[in-house]
């Protein structure tokens, strides 16, 4: 089974400035940018995971240290790392940081395998 990605509007709840900590919804059971609907109930983990940066997976910014599922979302607590050097990495973690708390990158990318999945009929 391959590893497929689902996206969602992060949802900023609460902003902790000093921890660098953001807390929001994550995903709903609506319909993605892709036409793919998540069923937050059906959501299997093992914390940390790591928060990454504009889907890649070599530009980690911290961890998504806490989630709560329910029903109608996934709740997550996420950990911004904060350095002093190299300069270039702490300039590449502010401003991830900055941006999302600026609301100017508002989604997040689920990576997943399906455990079950059926076709949404569009007519």
């Amino acid at each position: 089974m391959s590893m497929q990605r689902a996206w969602s509007t992060l949802e900023v709840k609460s902003i902790d400035e000093d921890q660098r900590i953001i807390t929001g919804i994550a995903s709903t059971p609506t319909t993605d940018r892709m036409d793919d609907i998540v069923e937050p109930k059906g959501a299997v983990f093992k914390l940390p995971l790591p928060l990454l940066w504009q889907h890649n997976s070599r530009q980690p910014v911290g961890n998504v240290i806490a989630a709560k599922v329910s029903d109608n979302a996934i709740t997550v607590t996420c950990k911004f790392e904060k350095v002093d050097e190299p300069p270039s990495l702490k300039d590449e973690l502010d401003r991830a940081w900055a941006m999302v708390k600026a609301k100017l990158v508002r989604g997040f990318s689920i990576g997943f395998s399906s455990i079950e999945s059926s076709d949404i009929d569009g007519s």
